[in-house]
């Protein structure tokens, strides 16, 4: 499993398969899976290249790997935020990722196609909340969401870090 150190109990990688596959921006956070689970949950890691590693899945007993979305723009291929589960393609560096370990067991988990803007990230809002003693004053809080997307380095540290069990 794949969890967000961000309340990591109810925060693990997964997708709904009728949606996810080929069609991006369906990979979410969902509850701990009970032992006997056999859902989507459930991760593999396998070498790549060099540094680089692939996550994947089984999904009606198929394997699909964890990629990274792209659009055109001026007639390139460009990455986008978005992940979606797709077959092997061998020759896919966005199917890549660097799988960096971070201390205390978690890890960062960064594209191999444009790496500066691909770390695998959970969705999170700012929301103004009152200051307890203080009824004239605000502060901003951030809150997890379960979406999961890619993002720069400069997203706040929980939700970028990931446990692998």
């Amino acid at each position: 499993t794949i969890s967000n150190r961000w309340d990591a109990s109810s925060s693990f990688l997964t997708f709904d398969p009728g949606v996810a596959i080929n069609k991006g921006t369906a990979i979410t956070l969902g509850p701990q899976p009970k032992p006997d689970d056999s859902s989507s949950v459930f991760w593999e890691i396998e070498w790549a290249s060099r540094d680089f590693y692939r996550i994947k899945t089984r999904v009606d007993g198929d394997w699909y790997y964890l990629t990274r979305g792209a659009r055109l723009r001026d007639g390139l291929v460009v990455p986008t935020d978005t992940l979606y589960l797709d077959p092997f393609r061998k020759t896919w560096n966005r199917q890549q990722w660097a799988i960096l370990p971070t201390g205390q067991g978690a890890f960062t988990i960064q594209s191999a196609w444009e790496p500066n803007t691909g770390f695998l990230t959970r969705e999170s809002k700012l929301e103004s909340q009152a200051v307890s003693g203080k009824p004239t004053s605000t502060q901003l809080i951030e809150t997890p969401l379960d979406e999961v997307l890619l993002d720069t380095d400069q997203t706040s540290l929980p939700a970028r870090l990931w446990f692998l069990d």
